[in-house]
């Protein structure tokens, strides 16, 4: 079973979009994360009032929040994950949906990635990435990717993961997605260095490093032409990101 630390050198999941291959929004409405973020934290009959407050929000944006949920979680306390896949699992259940099956299963394996569990984290990330591309969804069938190379890595199944990662990437270079593409790129570094390949581990790196500060960039221009198109809107923004 890998060290905590072994499993920290790849980059973390990631929050999401969606179809086409372009890369929309799955990003947080103002407020959609509130009940999740409690979810998380509750139990008993205090997780009872709060499924019920929760029945408000439609099933698919709920679904997406407990998927960010998850993401905070490996960041933070990655034995949480195991968390936001009981609860993807008891929304399933309740609301069913075949992007939240997919949304599940997904959770369900990167929350056996965190307990070392790499082949059942494997087949569960496996047949996520599947059930998006059956539901016409490419972006975020790569997503799970993500997470999917980093368990390949971790079993020594490395020209898989090097396959695996080079199709993900692909797939969010088409989207115009640089910084997920920069994730995917530091994982294949990490790759490289275990297999003692330092002039590729480089060559991704420095190309990480490329594509994020391109997204970075991209983000502040975006932010800078908001803010001269309506400054009260900027202003808004600003605050929001600090």
């Amino acid at each position: 079973m890998p060290h905590g630390g072994e499993r920290s050198r790849f980059a973390s999941r990631r929050t999401i979009r969606s179809p086409k291959v372009s890369a929309p929004p799955h990003a947080d409405p103002a407020g959609a994360d509130e009940i999740p973020a409690a979810l998380m934290s509750a139990a008993g009959s205090a997780r009872a009032a709060l499924w019920a407050r929760a029945d408000v929000l439609p099933a698919v944006e709920l679904a997406w929040a407990l998927k960010r949920a998850c993401d905070t979680a490996w960041r933070t306390d990655p034995s949480r994950t195991q968390v936001a896949a009981e609860l993807l699992e008891t929304l399933a259940a309740a609301r069913p949906a075949a992007e939240i099956d997919a949304l599940a299963t997904w959770v369900r394996g990167i929350g056996l990635l965190a307990q070392g569990q790499m082949e059942p984290a494997l087949a569960q990330l496996q047949f996520a990435g599947e059930r998006f591309i059956a539901l016409g969804r490419p972006y975020d069938a790569a997503q799970t990717s993500v997470a999917r190379l980093a368990a390949l890595a971790m079993l020594g199944r490395y020209d898989e993961a090097l396959r695996c990662g080079d199709e993900a990437r692909a797939v969010f270079d088409a989207a115009g997605d640089a910084s997920a593409a920069g994730k995917i790129e530091f994982n294949l570094g990490t790759l490289a260095t275990r297999r003692d390949r330092y002039d590729d581990a480089l060559r991704h790196y420095s190309a990480a490093l490329q594509r994020l500060a391109s997204a970075v960039f991209r983000s502040a221009w975006n932010l800078s032409a908001r803010w001269h198109e309506s400054p009260s809107a900027g202003c808004r923004v600003r605050s929001w990101s600090r």
